[in-house]
């Protein structure tokens, strides 16, 4: 590559690769059937060095693809969409909540057409369990052994003993 026609030729060449910011020299080079791995990455750091090509993208090709079904999601729903909602409906996104909003934020930074205001990006509040709701909401509500009369008393002996394979034991009448 000493000479400039060459430089520009297979800078063209490259640049007609669709996607190829986003794709590795391996793919690049399987696409465009020129030479190896190894002297595809070299010439790709060349051609960077010297202006011809753009800069390689923070977002893979798989980035793209999940950018682009979440560009197709946003079109096919209207309104304010949860990033919990929006992970649950497009595969591949597992539950790493952080690598989407970061995926999402660097494919808007690069230019990507997505509508940030669209997507709530604040968690999602998981449902309370049962004891930590209000008395009013159907909470649980603690008793001392004092309120508890001793039929219930006795059966919950019974059932602990059960458990645990305990011998039965005569009931102090006073203990509480």
């Amino acid at each position: 590559m000493k000479h400039e026609h060459n430089r520009v030729a297979l800078a063209t060449l490259i640049k007609g690769v669709p996607d190829y910011r986003h794709k590795s020299a391996a793919q690049i080079s399987a696409a465009l059937g020129v030479g190896s791995e190894r002297s595809m990455q070299r010439w790709i750091r060349e051609l960077t060095k010297a202006g011809l090509l753009a800069p390689r993208s923070m977002l893979t090709l798989d980035g793209v693809q999940i950018i682009r079904q979440v560009q197709r999601y946003l079109d096919a729903h209207p309104g304010v969409i949860h990033l919990g909602e929006l992970v649950r409906a497009i595969d591949r996104l597992g539950n790493n909540y952080s690598w989407v909003r970061w995926l999402l934020e660097r494919a808007v930074a690069e230019g990507h057409p997505i509508d940030l205001a669209r997507i709530s990006l604040e968690p999602v509040p998981k449902a309370r369990r049962m004891g930590r709701r209000p008395l009013d909401q159907g909470g649980l509500r603690f008793v001392t052994m004092a309120e508890v009369d001793d039929d219930h008393r006795r059966d919950w002996i019974a059932l602990l003993q059960s458990w645990y394979r305990l011998a039965p034991r005569q009931e102090v009448p006073d203990a509480a």
